[in-house]
């Protein structure tokens, strides 16, 4: 039995002009809860309609089964038709979900969405001549659980980075999602290069700045440079002092939007287990997998096949540790009565913007992300996981 979505939690519930709206572009049989995301797909280069693209969205679902909550995956795919129009439907109200367009071998970038109460608008413009970063032996054929691709090409996107006073950002981080970052320059300018023409994702990080992510159009051929203004913490400070305290480092805020798995110091302590990957193999699509070498791994089975997470310690990488046989890597780093939190997202679409920096641009697998009781400002742990054995 369904529960839940992903949800936004200022989305209302459904009311008669949603369903209205999305009973008429889905049909008659569409559950209240769902709306639609309709649109068009269009050549970059000619701004032609393409028909039979393929569009794709992706979400975590919640479960209910007989032993707890269940997160699952769910996919959807809308074709186009002969005048590059589609329309997706079945999509829960309030979602936050991940979609891109497909066409042959061609692909844009994913595009985050977080939808309302109301049927959604989304456009998709797709470089036919791009190709995709991993090869396919299929290009053309489409399934509806691949993960968002990424792909290169000839396009290149350039950008002038300006705080709201209009000001150069130096030293600012750029990225079109599933690419390297690049730095600007004293001016605040950059240029990203081998880029597929079309639908992408920017992300914008600089230090004293907001982190910011937006849908950007690749041009095919020489355009100007888009103008990207960053908001200064400093000029949110105020509001960050009233609605988080003393959350500096946001983890209250991205555990009240539910969009992942969340440990507190409280449930460590009232588990009191004995390791770091004991506590943590008890969690929804994590478990401990052990090598040819006798090697212990915290895995995450939540894709298709399982594979590594990436695993970041008070927001940095997992520092390097002695390396024992037997013994994971993970609870040479973090002991239990270190831990005042955790987070575990385990698809790389929920992943916080602020963590992806650290992806490699082949994980599928999401992240785990550790803080110290330290770093959270708790006090020392009053429980001793050694007087628990293994």
């Amino acid at each position: 039995m369904r529960i839940t979505k992903t949800v936004n939690p200022t989305a209302a519930a459904p009311d008669s002009a949603s369903i209205k709206a999305t009973r008429a572009l889905c049909g008659e049989d569409q559950a209240p809860g769902d709306i639609a995301i309709f649109g068009a797909v269009r050549d970059a280069a000619s701004n032609s309609p393409l028909d039979t693209a393929v569009v794709l969205l992706q979400w975590m679902d919640l479960t209910l089964a007989r032993d707890g909550v269940k997160h699952l995956l769910v996919s959807r795919s809308a074709l186009t038709n002969g005048e590059g129009r589609y329309t997706a439907c079945g999509v829960p109200i309030g979602a936050t979900l991940v979609a891109w367009a497909v066409r042959g071998g061609a692909t844009t970038g994913s595009v985050f969405l977080t939808l309302g109460r109301l049927p959604e608008h989304l456009d998709f413009t797709l470089d036919a001549t791009a190709r995709r970063f991993e090869l396919d032996p299929e290009p053309a054929r489409v399934r509806v659980s691949d993960a968002p691709p990424s792909a290169i090409g000839t396009a290149q996107y350039r950008a002038s980075i300006r705080d709201s006073n209009g000001q150069p950002v130096p030293g600012a981080h750029a990225r079109v999602l599933g690419h390297r970052y690049v730095s600007a320059t004293a001016d605040g300018a950059l240029t990203i290069d081998s880029l597929a023409g079309g639908t992408q994702s920017l992300e914008v990080l600089a230090i004293g700045f907001l982190p910011e992510r937006r849908v950007v159009n690749v041009p095919i051929g020489a355009a100007p440079p888009d103008t990207v203004r960053l908001t200064s913490l400093k000029s949110v400070l105020d509001t960050i002092r009233v609605t988080a305290g003393r959350d500096e480092t946001g983890f209250d805020r991205r555990r009240s939007s539910k969009l992942g798995q969340f440990i507190t110091a409280a449930d460590v302590e009232r588990e009191n287990p004995v390791s770091t990957t004991n506590l943590l193999r008890t969690r929804d699509g994590l478990r401990l997998q052990f090598d040819m070498a006798g090697d212990v791994h915290i895995v995450s089975t939540a894709a298709a096949d399982t594979c590594t997470p990436t695993i970041l310690i008070d927001g940095f990488l997992q520092p390097r540790a002695p390396h024992v046989s037997g013994v994971a890597d993970l609870n040479w780093a973090m002991h239990p009565d270190e831990i005042g939190g955790v987070e575990i997202y385990n698809h790389p679409a929920l992943v916080p913007i602020e963590f992806q920096r650290w992806m490699p641009q082949a994980n599928k697998c999401g992240a785990i992300v550790l803080w110290t009781r330290e770093r959270l400002r708790l006090p020392r742990a009053t429980f001793d996981p050694a007087s628990k054995k293994p």
